[in-house]
Parts: structure tokens; sequence; C-alpha cells
């Protein structure tokens, strides 16, 4: 964890996130879910911009709230699914009240690299500055995204065997899929 200019702070792995944000260390140094209403981190400042190294997937329930990605404002109504690429400014401002209902699927490049996700994920425009628009879910399609995300979950929770790796890369490629279907409606 290094501090910039700017009072941007840059994180440059899982692990320094879950300290940054008051949780235990995570299970996989590459991979990590983290339910939102377990973050402790009061020590944010109002203005505190973060440069994460990783990939992150979140879905906000009742957010209220402004999360700033890049120039512009995600639009998040009454809260919604969104994809941030690695080495991209975020921010959001430190409401007291903020209701930490949702969850964060966070992922390091390196957990992907060689598979074909690896190349293949660039093509995903929803992780772009330039889409600013949060993906809008039915009941249906939560629950679809949610199962996806309960079986990364168990893998994670899970012994690591030969399998393990293969297992969360293919249900990460599932769930990026259907959010390419649920952007597409």
């Amino acid at each position: 964890m290094k501090n910039t200019p700017h009072n941007l702070k840059k994180i440059g792995s899982i692990k320094e996130l879950h300290t940054f944000l008051g949780l235990k260390s995570p299970l996989n140094p590459l991979i990590t879910i983290i339910d939102h209403a377990e973050t402790v981190n009061q020590s944010q400042s109002p203005t505190q911009k973060l440069d994460l190294d990783f990939y992150n997937i979140s879905i906000k329930r009742s957010f209220k709230g402004i999360l700033k990605y890049g120039k512009n404002h995600y639009d998040f109504d009454n809260g919604t699914m969104s994809f941030i690429a690695p080495n991209q400014i975020i921010s959001t401002d430190s409401e007291d009240d903020r209701n930490r209902d949702g969850w964060s699927l966070l992922f390091h490049p390196d957990l992907i690299r060689q598979y074909p996700l690896g190349n293949s994920i660039k093509n995903y425009g929803y992780f772009s500055y330039s889409t600013t628009e949060a993906l809008h879910l039915s009941d249906e399609e939560e629950k679809s995204i949610e199962a996806i995300v309960q079986n990364i979950e168990k893998e994670i929770k899970a012994r690591l065997d030969t399998f393990s790796q293969d297992i969360i890369v293919s249900n990460l490629e599932l769930l990026l899929s259907y959010c390419n279907r649920f952007y597409g409606r």
C-alpha cells in the first residue's frame, strides 16, 4: 500500500486491500469476495482516491452516495452492478449513513493471465472508463449472478487442488458472459 500525490492510495494486492478495509487476511491472494457490511475502514478521508491493481465487480443495493470512476460518476439509482478495471482511479464520498448492502468480487490479472480470459477480458467494454452506466439487474438476473458468485466463493474457501484455479476462472468467465447478455438486453 503506497500513498501517492493528491490523496491517491495505490493498492497493489488483495491482501493490502483487506488491510485497508480492516478485514482479516484473504483466503486466496489473487481473488476475494468482500461483503460491504463487513468493511470497517474509518480512516478514509472524504476525498480519498484509490488506484487498485485488480479488477473489481460489485453489486451495491440501495446505494447512497457517489462513486466517481475516472472523471465521471457512476449512475447507480437504486443500486446495481459496476465494473472497474485495474489501475483505474475510483473514489467515493464518505457518508456515515451509507447503506453497505452488497458485495465486491476483486481479482488480480495474474489469476487469469494463463487462460484465454486473460486475453479476452479487454473485449468486455463495461470495464472501460467510458462506460459509466451501472448494470441494472432484474431480480431473476441478480439470482443468476449471485449463484455464480457463490460458486466462486465456495471454491475460494475449499481446500486448494490442481483444479481450483480452473474452476474459479471458468466461473469468472461465465459471470462476465452473463453480464454481457444483461448489458445487451
